[in-house]
C-alpha cells in the first residue's frame, strides 16, 4: 500500500466519521431533548397516562369478571356432565 493510498483511505474514514458523529448528535438531541422534551421524556408521559387511563382501568375489570364468569361457566358445565355420567352409569348397572 502507498502512502497516497493510506492518505486517500484515512481521508475516506474521517470523512465517513464526520457523518457518523453528526447523526449521533442528531439522535442524542431527538432521545433526550435540546432544551425541551424528547422521544424519551414523551414515551414516559405516555407510559405514565396508559397507566392510569379511566378507560383501561374499566376494561381490566370487565377482563376480571368477564373470567370469573367463564370460570363458572365451566365449573357449571363439569358438574352437568358429572351428573349425567352418574345417571347413565346407574341406568346400566
Amino acid at each position: 500500500m502507498s502512502d497516497a493510498d493510506r492518505d486517500r483511505m484515512l481521508t475516506e474514514i474521517h470523512a465517513t466519521l464526520a457523518v457518523v458523529a453528526s447523526r449521533v448528535s442528531d439522535h442524542h438531541e431527538t432521545l433526550y431533548g435540546n432544551g425541551h422534551a424528547g422521544l424519551k421524556a414523551d414515551v414516559q408521559r405516555m407510559d405514565l397516562e396508559q397507566q392510569h387511563c379511566p378507560a383501561r382501568t374499566a376494561y381490566a375489570v370487565d377482563s376480571k369478571q368477564l373470567r370469573a364468569a367463564w370460570a363458572g361457566v365451566l365449573v357449571g358445565a363439569g358438574g352437568v356432565a358429572i351428573a349425567v355420567m352418574t345417571l347413565v352409569a346407574q341406568a346400566i348397572l
